[in-house]
């Protein structure tokens, strides 16, 4: 098997009320990795707020050359093939996020040759993985975190992270105040719980022995991805689809991709 072609492109996904009010737009780098043999690899990266995601686009497609002809299924070499591939560019922030679009593809697409779940392929300790609920930015009202943490409970979450940023310790404290009128759970002390994009890590939550949640924003529009995990009980279930289980919607490309 042999990678033929990647595609690349970029998705400005608008984000609703209450996180508009902070962050208006995300915006994915999509990286689409065709192989000579049929399946297809998925590989996105979510730059928060959009800033900087055409360099992140550019940075992706100048990795994705050197992938051309090579075995996808060699995830590891290939990863470290587009780590070193550049001595003047920092293995950190835009050259990341660009690896980062490539190698969910690959392991998208290993997921897919095998046909397991990303969770199983990587021998899988659990097949549901708790989930926090995740917001509370600076720009919320009051109104705002209580509706929030409400939802976020209302799924079944018993934990909720919120932002405290105010230089004045009274308006933190009003704040976490108003959250706990809403009745949430305390912090509670975490191992390892994997950061954002809970769709993808949960596979890496569910294959770690000390895995403790995983994060969960609610930014994903309804008709982005087919296949998105839905949090019931206050956690995610792992699918029995191969790969990390999502796709774009047959809309997805042409409602949100920029020009």
């Amino acid at each position: 098997m042999k990678i033929v072609g990647v595609d690349t492109f970029t998705l400005r996904i608008p984000t609703v009320k209450p996180i508009a009010l902070d962050l208006p737009e995300h915006r994915l780098v999509v990286a689409r990795i065709h192989s000579d043999s049929g399946p297809e690899g998925l590989g996105y990266t979510l730059v928060f707020g959009g800033a900087g995601s055409e360099a992140v686009e550019a940075y992706t497609r100048r990795l994705s050359e050197l992938l051309i002809g090579e075995d996808p299924l060699l995830v590891g070499r290939l990863w470290d093939k587009m780590y070193r591939a550049d001595r003047g560019i920092r293995r950190v922030g835009i050259a990341g996020y660009a690896v980062s679009a490539l190698d969910i593809g690959l392991w998208d697409l290993a997921g897919k040759v095998a046909n397991l779940p990303l969770a199983k392929l990587w021998g899988a300790t659990t097949d549901r993985v708790d989930a926090y609920g995740s917001g509370g930015w600076g720009s919320y009202s009051l109104d705002d975190l209580i509706g929030e943490g409400t939802r976020y409970k209302a799924a079944g979450c018993r934990y909720y992270k919120m932002k405290v940023h105010s230089p004045d310790p009274r308006v933190n404290r009003q704040r976490v105040e108003a959250v706990r009128i809403g009745q949430l759970a305390a912090a509670h002390q975490v191992t390892v719980s994997p950061h954002v994009v809970h769709e993808l890590s949960l596979h890496v939550a569910a294959a770690l022995p000390n895995a403790f949640l995983v994060e969960w924003i609610e930014w994903v529009p309804a008709d982005l991805f087919e296949g998105m995990p839905k949090c019931e009980g206050g956690a995610f279930r792992i699918s029995d689809r191969p790969g990390h289980g999502i796709a774009l919607t047959s809309d997805a490309e042409k409602k949100y991709r920029l020009s």
